[in-house]
């Protein structure tokens, strides 16, 4: 079943092995000289050899053009070479690209609609939009490429390097080197075709809403390339407790990033005077981190009253300093663990649950039948010393839509902060009427 088709060029003309099938068409190209200037042809025939008919291209004078062939969709893309002293200009079907320096080897690869011409490949390279010619009737040159933007970022944590592309990770590498004021070169990733439009470099990551607003307080420069303007905070804190241990308060708190972290100073303040704050401590920080870090400060035997405030004062190496929230605690909190009855009782739908804690413990609240099935879980976390109720609604998700009815609840306390060590279990009755 094997068959060939010829086709011959007419004189001056030279065939070139340029040749792709794409469906049930066959694409070529070749080229010739007539008079100083050369001419290319791109041709199509159907894979049976019917249909045949080629479309002819002239370049300029002294022009040569290179026979190579890519198609994408219903477009050939092609380039060609023009003489400039002892340099050559590489040109697309429509503009003028960088110039090429004698012994420089060039390509051309599709991506999309977009031509990638590289010079001295694998040494250093360009890329450059180009048009397609259409290869059906008439000469015309199409429409501009739509652009389309993409957002580049890298991240370095001193061992990984990453890549993300409109906030997908794409790439990573590992690399341990010492980054410094040196020349080095460094490379991960992909190629990518087109402008850049926007320029920064952090010393700690950003969100990409804060970019955007930053971005937007510039007003939407042409040309975006510093957010010198602001600065991020030292000190990211994402949490701040307090509780009571004996007669001692125990402040804990934790931080996502860090910046430049000289450290944390601790004030108390008695609530007779709110405007009299007292250092009482100081913790050293961790200087430059990005990940999660833990602190811990204890406030033995405070005097001056049963209710205090406490603040950190984060401090930059700089001496710059940021405050924290006010946590409160109450010394007089609860002494021992209690659960009370629910009110009201009978209830209908809802009533309330209360519970004394006197130091920070694990507390889980559960409402059970009469037969011990777990109908709802009220509370499950960790809490510091103090007073809590909580609403149960027979007619919640929770509850289930509960029919009249004993039902129990129960407070379970238990975990490493009790300072004796033991759990709590306390079960009481509650009665729904409805």
């Amino acid at each position: 079943g094997w068959s060939a088709t010829e086709r011959t060029a007419t004189s001056n003309f030279k065939f070139e092995p340029e040749l792709q099938v794409v469906g049930s068409k066959i694409y070529y190209v070749w080229r010739g000289l007539t008079g100083i200037s050369f001419e290319i042809w791109t041709a199509e025939m159907n894979i049976d050899g019917t249909g045949f008919s080629a479309t002819q291209r002239t370049t300029g004078s002294n022009d040569k053009w290179e026979p190579q062939l890519q198609v994408v969709g219903i477009k050939i893309y092609y380039i060609w070479r023009a003489p400039d002293g002892s340099n050559q200009q590489i040109w697309t079907a429509e503009m003028n690209s960088n110039i090429l320096n004698k012994g420089d080897f060039y390509g051309l690869g599709i991506a999309g609609n977009t031509i990638r011409g590289f010079i001295n490949a694998g040494v250093d390279g360009f890329k450059y939009k180009a048009e397609a010619i259409s290869y059906t009737a008439g000469a015309s040159v199409q429409s501009d490429i739509s652009v389309n933007w993409n957002h580049i970022a890298t991240t370095y944590d001193r061992s990984k390097l990453k890549l993300y592309v409109n906030g997908v990770l794409v790439d990573s590498s590992t690399f341990t080197e010492t980054i410094n004021t040196n020349p080095f070169n460094l490379k991960i990733g992909d190629d990518f075709s087109g402008t850049i439009d926007e320029v920064c470099i952090f010393n700690t990551v950003c969100t990409a809403g804060w970019i955007l607003t930053e971005y937007n307080n510039q007003n939407s420069p042409g040309t975006f390339y510093s957010v010198s303007s602001e600065t991020p905070l030292p000190v990211e804190l994402t949490s701040f407790i307090a509780y009571v241990v004996g007669n001692s308060v125990k402040l804990k708190w934790q931080t996502a990033t860090e910046v430049n972290n000289y450290g944390f100073e601790i004030e108390r303040n008695c609530s007779k005077d709110k405007e009299m704050w007292e250092t009482i401590g100081f913790v050293e920080g961790h200087g430059n981190s990005n990940s999660p870090k833990s602190y811990s400060f204890t406030d033995k035997n405070p005097i001056g009253g049963s209710k205090f405030k406490y603040r950190l004062k984060q401090i930059d190496t700089d001496g710059k300093f940021e405050y924290s929230k006010v946590i409160e605690v109450d010394l007089g909190s609860p002494m021992n663990y209690e659960l009370s009855q629910n009110y009201p009782n009978p209830f209908n739908p809802t009533t309330i649950i209360k519970c004394e804690i006197p130091e920070l413990s694990f507390v889980t609240i559960k409402v059970y039948d009469v037969l011990g099935n777990e109908i709802a879980t009220l509370v499950n976390e960790e809490k510091p010393a103090g007073e809590y109720e909580v609403e149960f609604n027979s007619n919640s998700d929770g509850g289930r839509n509960l029919p009249s009815g004993v039902y129990f609840y129960q407070l379970r306390i238990g975990g490493p902060e009790t300072s004796s060590g033991q759990r709590f279990i306390q079960t009481k009755k509650m009665v729904l009427l409805k």
